[in-house]
């Protein structure tokens, strides 16, 4: 369930990005790693994982953007990192989070909210670009 989970939720998020951005959004690599992970840690610290790894991404991205000018951040070293955090700290994130999870049959509809707020989201990113970059 955690290859599935994790493996899977990176390849939605990559079909979605790529057809919004008309671009490939995030790589194969990220899809493995993801279900590695998954298979190693379990389908919920791997979505606790997903969703923390952009927290590290954002503050590098935002210097890369600003210093090099480069918009491409591999995102598997985040992944790798949201991980490490998660092993280390896991009895304070799980008893957080354990409440969420116990709810069942909500998870895969916040998911799938979260989901279709990311293809909002990059839609008017595009459109914001394309307004200032041409």
């Amino acid at each position: 369930v955690g290859l599935a989970g994790g493996g899977g939720i990176v390849w939605i998020v990559r079909i979605i990005g790529s057809a919004v951005l008309r671009r490939e959004a995030m790589g194969f690599g990220d899809v493995m790693l993801m279900a590695m992970i998954g298979t190693f840690v379990g389908w919920q610290a791997c979505l606790m994982v997903f969703f923390l790894a952009p927290l590290a991404g954002l503050v590098v991205g935002i210097v890369q953007v600003v210093v090099r000018r480069d918009s491409e951040i591999p995102y598997g070293p985040f992944l790798c990192l949201a991980t490490l955090v998660l092993l280390v700290a896991w009895a304070p994130i799980w008893a957080w989070a354990w409440g969420v999870f116990a709810l069942g049959w909500i998870v895969p509809l916040v998911v799938a909210f979260c989901m279709i707020l990311m293809a909002i989201l990059l839609g008017g990113w595009v459109l914001v670009r394309n307004a200032f970059v041409g």
